[in-house]
């Protein structure tokens, strides 16, 4: 990175006042539009840093879907054997224990 760079919003070159995150070097960000998947280049770090992070939490919440599914189904087929199981119940208390 190179110091001193120019960003366009908050530079002042009078003051010598320079954004830190502003890259004006050859290696900038490279952001993929999550919608589109259209590329683009990104050079300020700021904005990169919010979109990063605002994928890193949408994968976190990925598994906890997944096992929320998971519990659904597995909740769905209790309640299949929950309704099996009381209507084989009252049969088996019909007999008096007879076979």
């Amino acid at each position: 990175m190179i110091v001193g760079a120019k960003c366009p919003e908050t530079s002042d070159i009078a003051a010598k006042a320079y954004c830190p995150w502003w890259k004006d070097d050859g290696d900038l960000f490279v952001m993929a539009n999550a919608k589109t998947g259209e590329e683009r280049v990104e050079q300020c770090g700021a904005r990169v840093m919010v979109q990063a992070q605002i994928e890193v939490i949408k994968a976190s919440n990925r598994p906890a879907a997944a096992i929320e599914d998971a519990r659904n189904e597995i909740a769905k087929g209790f309640a299949v054997v929950a309704t099996v199981m009381s209507s084989i119940v009252p049969t088996l208390d019909n007999n008096d224990g007879k076979n």
